[in-house]
């Protein structure tokens, strides 16, 4: 499968659920594309499984100049998930992840 082969607008509200829809399409030896203002440790761990299995990601983040690293953990509605998950072991799989098989970028808009 080659970079951008399926081009999809997703946005969680009108055009369809991010989540839902990488767990559907996502397959062994997939290639990811993403431009996104926001990925965070928890967006991670509910997609860790189908993420294990691709060959490369590509994420271009946006909104992210001047964030503070704390931005990763997620905002306020994430907070519920603090004491579900074992944050440090998350954070820990999810950097091996980003090193071993994503570009990651900053995407400034001026």
């Amino acid at each position: 499968m080659s970079w951008g082969e399926q081009a999809l607008l997703l946005d969680n509200r009108n055009n369809g659920h991010v989540g839902k829809t990488l767990r559907d399409h996502l397959a062994a030896g997939s290639k990811l594309s993403v431009l996104s203002g926001l990925f965070t440790i928890y967006g991670f761990s509910a997609l860790r499984k189908e993420l294990s299995r691709i060959d490369g990601a590509r994420l271009l983040l946006s909104g992210w100049e001047g964030s503070s690293l704390q931005a990763l953990i997620g905002s306020d509605a994430d907070l519920r998930l603090v004491n579900q998950l074992d944050q440090k072991r998350i954070a820990r799989e999810c950097a091996k992840w980003l090193a071993s098989k994503a570009q990651v970028r900053s995407a400034c808009w001026r």
